[in-house]
């Protein structure tokens, strides 16, 4: 297989153990039968659209975000982890967007807190 279906495989199972989702609780959450996820994870089949797309609903992720991790060598090399992958988008935008961020965070932590 391309190395395109092996990355997106790649993608897609880091980010199920992100999760620490089984490939089960992964295809119940998308609808895809468990052995499939497998054999995407694998890289040993080619993925189609729609199964793509109810993964990627699955994984609460869009398909922009999901091919921006597929497309960044430094997070395809590692373990995902969500604090990088955030430091990584903070670090594209200038100071003003991320004080922005940083006061949508402060605003959100009680909010979170207190239900």
């Amino acid at each position: 297989m391309s190395e395109l279906i092996k990355s997106i495989g790649a993608t897609i199972r880091k980010l199920r153990k992100a999760k620490n989702w089984s490939q089960e609780e992964l295809g119940f959450q998308s609808n895809v039968h468990p052995s499939y996820i497998g054999v995407i994870e694998r890289g040993e089949k080619s993925i189609s659209i729609d199964s793509l797309e109810k993964i990627l609903n699955g994984l609460n992720i869009t398909f922009e975000d999901f091919f921006k991790i597929v497309g960044s060598t430094e997070i395809i090399n590692t373990d995902f982890t969500i604090l990088p992958y955030i430091t990584q988008r903070l670090s594209r935008r200038d100071i003003k967007d991320q004080r922005i961020i940083m006061t949508l965070i402060e605003v959100l932590f009680p909010w979170k807190d207190d239900v």
